[in-house]
């Protein structure tokens, strides 16, 4: 990476000058190979200190949640483990009967219905309503109730 150098007097000049970013944090670490969709416990991956070129962002600290996510590809045994190698896990089964829920001010109407795809909070999916047999569409919040409407 280059960063610039500049200094406005007496004489105004600026110099690039080529940097090396390293840094250092705590990271979780996979003990053992897991296949693609495999939710990643604590045990799974212990933290570990490294040491990065670049910036460390890019992956789970050792302080990061792992309940909730799986995995979005195989990660071989003593990788870091990266942020974008983690999606959010379904909580919605295709099959599964969930509850379907519209509410407004004043008022909250539930219905029975069957998942027609797996999804997970904050994804959009279609229900078939147990009693009409009408396919509906919402958002799967945290506790797996798909939300219709506004």
């Amino acid at each position: 990476a280059l960063v610039r150098v500049t200094c406005r007097a007496p004489v105004a000049w600026s110099v690039f000058v080529p940097v090396t970013i390293e840094s250092e944090a705590s990271v979780r670490v996979l003990r053992a190979n897991l296949p693609r969709g495999a939710a990643v416990s604590p045990d799974d991956a212990p933290p570990q200190r490294r040491r990065f070129s670049g910036l460390s962002e890019n992956y789970v600290k050792s302080g990061d949640p792992l309940t909730g996510y799986r995995l979005r590809r195989p990660v071989a045994a003593g990788s870091v483990l990266a942020r974008d190698a983690l999606e959010p896990a379904p909580v919605v089964h295709r099959g599964a009967q969930v509850t379907v829920r519209a509410e407004s001010a004043g008022f909250r109407i539930e219905t029975s219905g069957k998942a027609l795809a797996d999804a997970a909070p904050g994804q959009r999916v279609r229900v078939q309503q147990v009693a009409s047999l009408k396919v509906v569409e919402g958002v799967v919040d945290n506790a797996g109730i798909v939300r219709v409407g506004p």
